[in-house]
C-alpha cells in the first residue's frame, strides 16, 4: 500500500484543525511524519522534527500523561522534550516515539558513486 505524500507546513502544529484531522486519519498522519522526517535529512532542523511530534503526541494521544506512561517517562519529561528551544537526548526522543507506537531505526544509505 502506497501512502499519498501530504505537504503540510509544519509550523502549524498548534493548530487545532491540523491536529484534529491527523487524529481522525492515521494514514495521513503516517504521510505528514515522513514528510517531515525527509524534510528534516534535507534541511538539518531540529526544531521542525522537534514541532512534528509535538503534532504526532497531541494527534495520537492528545495527552502527555499516556504518552509518558507508555514511554516510561514523567509527564514533566515529555512537557520538557516538547518545549520550545528544547533539545532532547535521543534515549528521550526514542521514548516519546515508542508512546505514540513509532520507533527510530537506523537503515543503511545508499551513496552515488562520485566521479
Amino acid at each position: 500500500m502506497r501512502i499519498k505524500t501530504v505537504r503540510l507546513k509544519v509550523t502549524e502544529y498548534n493548530d487545532k484543525n491540523l491536529i484534529e484531522r491527523l487524529k481522525k486519519n492515521p494514514k495521513e498522519l503516517d504521510s505528514y511524519i515522513n514528510y517531515v522526517v525527509r524534510e528534516y535529512r534535507k534541511e538539518q532542523n531540529l526544531d521542525v522534527l522537534l514541532d512534528c511530534l509535538k503534532v504526532a503526541v497531541m494527534a495520537k494521544r492528545g495527552r502527555a500523561t499516556c504518552i509518558a506512561k507508555t514511554a516510561n517517562l514523567d509527564r514533566s519529561g515529555v512537557y520538557k522534550a516538547l518545549s520550545n528551544n528544547a533539545k532532547p537526548r535521543i534515549d528521550t526522543f526514542q521514548k516519546i516515539l515508542y508512546g505514540i507506537g513509532l520507533n527510530l531505526a537506523i537503515t543503511k544509505v545508499k551513496f552515488s558513486q562520485v566521479a
